[in-house]
């Protein structure tokens, strides 16, 4: 199976579709998450940076922050 590391800062495409994947496993507010991604790609060195695994074909397998 090949996947890859999806640094959302160089995708914001994703930022809803992570937010709501996020959402779903923790159970805070896709709002909440939103605004974090939103702030990791507008600022260069923000922090928390997130990311996403995915499979080839989009799939989300996991995904998280560095803070």
């Amino acid at each position: 199976m090949k996947w890859d590391i999806r640094r959302l800062r160089e995708a914001p495409e994703l930022c809803e579709t992570a937010a709501c994947w996020f959402s779903e496993r923790w159970k805070i507010p896709v709002s909440e998450y939103t605004e974090s991604i939103e702030e990791c790609i507008a600022q260069e060195n923000s922090v928390p940076q997130w990311y996403l695994v995915q499979k080839e074909d989009g799939q989300i397998l996991a995904g998280g922050c560095m803070l």
